[in-house]
């Protein structure tokens, strides 16, 4: 039997340990590589996920935008001639080149009425409106028409009139006893004038007429004054670049009392 060399085993043994241990290194390296690499995609799978999701938001805000803008386009296009836009800004500013002083001073009068009447707590109840274009509208039905055509010959819309009616009436009364006609001042001009009720007009009707287009008279005059005084104790402050200070026009005098026949 011979002698065995345990100094060759020895030496395959430490050989494979040297191996195994290089394997389990190089497989925890590995791992630990794996590990590493692995927060990473997932962190860039996030980003890519989150980039897409503000791209589809943005998307969608453009769409909606774009379909608010469709579905009111009258709000930003007034009309379009062979295709070609006119925007409501262009509009806006010619009306205000063309008329723009007498619509802001008719602003800047309602503003002041609408301050005074607030002063003296003034109010006009809808009720008083009413009575007043029952009354108008009366008169118009007698002449053989009707309010609404009117209206429409005026441009107005029956909002429009009871807004009218709402500063007339307050400031009527503001104005007092400066716009009041007695039944002496009907008699006088009837007198003064040698006025006579028309064919088929009661002398009662007649009387009545005279009273209101006296009043409209009494209150054309008395609005004018106290609203270029208004105007003169105010502070009153122009900015827009295409309108002066305007001065106050005299009312139109549409109710001028018939004259005798």
């Amino acid at each position: 039997m011979g002698h065995h060399d345990w100094k060759k085993d020895t030496d395959v043994v430490d050989g494979l340990t040297d191996v195994n241990a290089r394997r389990s290194i190089g497989e925890g390296d590995a791992m630990e590589e794996g590990a590493s690499a692995e927060p990473v995609v997932k962190t860039k799978r996030r980003k890519h996920l989150r980039k897409n999701r503000i791209g589809l938001l943005l998307l969608l805000i453009v769409l909606v935008v774009l379909g608010v803008a469709y579905r009111y386009k009258g709000l930003f296009v007034a009309a379009t001639v062979n295709g070609s836009p006119i925007s409501r800004l262009a509009v806006i500013r010619e009306l205000e080149r063309q008329s723009g002083s007498q619509a802001l001073d008719a602003l800047v009068a309602k503003k002041l009425i609408t301050m005074e009447a607030a002063k003296r707590k003034v109010t006009v109840s809808a009720a008083d409106i009413d009575r007043e274009i029952k009354t108008i509208s009366d008169q118009t039905s007698k002449q053989g028409g009707t309010l609404a055509q009117a209206l429409a010959q005026q441009g107005m819309t029956e909002a429009d009139l009871r807004e009218q009616i709402l500063y007339q009436k307050e400031l009527e009364k503001i104005l007092g006893d400066q716009v009041t006609v007695t039944d002496d001042d009907v008699n006088q001009y009837i007198t003064t004038n040698k006025a006579t009720a028309p064919k088929g007009m009661s002398d009662g009707d007649f009387k009545t007429q005279i009273k209101e287009q006296l009043k409209g008279q009494k209150f054309n005059s008395a609005a004018g004054k106290w609203m270029s005084d208004a105007k003169k104790g105010s502070v009153i402050n122009y900015f827009a670049d295409h309108v002066a200070a305007p001065e106050l026009p005299s009312l139109p005098d549409d109710t001028a009392a018939p004259q005798g026949q």
